[in-house]
């Protein structure tokens, strides 16, 4: 999608994405912040520390920074919560040039099964991390990722934007299924200001499409004292989730709450109207 734009961009994936990074300085994260949200390239030596470390580095970044026309950055930021946004923004995210964009997927079920199939879901305190989909991995998943990850998320793109001035996008996953022509234009003009020449087709092939019964490793059926994962969520009373887990991949739906409006994996949710539908974009 970039590339069919015809611009020269910098792209930077954030590489704190490691627990032995959680042990960096404050002065480290945000050291390290200042070439990923710069127009900087080059191959860093240190995964914890980014920043240009030699003097080769620094003329490669100030070489790149005249030729890019963008720089993008992609970070997880559950890894990256010393970042003192206020004084971050102030020196690397001006107003009038920067973009914030936050992406998340909002059925749990399916993306709880998705992250159980990329990197498992270990958390601290519980034993589970790989193995059998069955109901106590789903709400294992779906707690310390699903909602936690894009929560994480969606607070430092609010605090971001806040700090910034700059504008915050959200994109849902179910949405770039439902009409992918669209929202790949949607998301070009947005973050980069120009419309793809055409229609891009990702290469990326990591979608399960089945109904989650049809995979060997969903427990579907009971045996050996055990409970099928959805009849699992109707006696537990997980409303959303039985929604979610019934619903095509292409449906949206409201974070589950308590009656106090607090997120609860027992409370219920509703499904968004589609896009086609809606006047405008997404919001928080």
């Amino acid at each position: 999608l970039i590339s069919a734009t015809q611009l020269r961009t910098v792209n930077h994936w954030e590489p704190f994405c490691s627990p032995t990074c959680l042990v960096k300085s404050q002065q480290a994260f945000e050291s390290g912040f200042e070439y990923l949200l710069s127009r900087c390239s080059y191959d860093f030596v240190f995964k914890c520390n980014p920043a240009p470390t030699t003097q080769r580095h620094r003329e490669a970044c100030l070489e790149i920074r005249n030729l890019a026309n963008i720089s993008i950055t992609a970070f997880n930021p559950r890894f990256s919560w010393p970042a003192r946004w206020p004084r971050l923004a102030t020196a690397l995210l001006p107003r009038a040039t920067s973009v914030i964009v936050n992406l998340r997927r909002t059925n749990l079920v399916a993306l709880a099964y998705s992250k159980l199939h990329h990197s498992g879901c270990g958390a601290a305190g519980s034993d589970l991390a790989h193995g059998r989909f069955d109901l106590d991995m789903l709400l294992q998943c779906a707690w310390h990722y699903a909602v936690g990850d894009q929560e994480f998320s969606s607070h430092s793109a609010l605090a971001a934007a806040d700090a910034s001035g700059a504008e915050l996008h959200l994109f849902l996953y179910e949405d770039v299924l439902a009409d992918p022509q669209r929202m790949q234009r949607q998301i070009a003009t947005s973050i980069l200001g120009h419309e793809p020449a055409g229609f891009v087709v990702s290469a990326q092939s990591r979608l399960h499409k089945s109904p989650l019964c049809d995979y060997p490793d969903v427990h579907c059926t009971g045996g050996n004292h055990t409970v099928p994962v959805l009849t699992g969520l109707l006696s537990s009373r997980h409303p959303c989730l039985v929604r979610q887990w019934r619903a095509a991949n292409t449906v949206a739906f409201t974070m589950p709450r308590s009656a106090n409006g607090t997120i609860d994996l027992e409370g219920d949710c509703d499904p968004l109207p589609p896009m086609i539908e809606r006047d405008g974009a997404r919001a928080l």
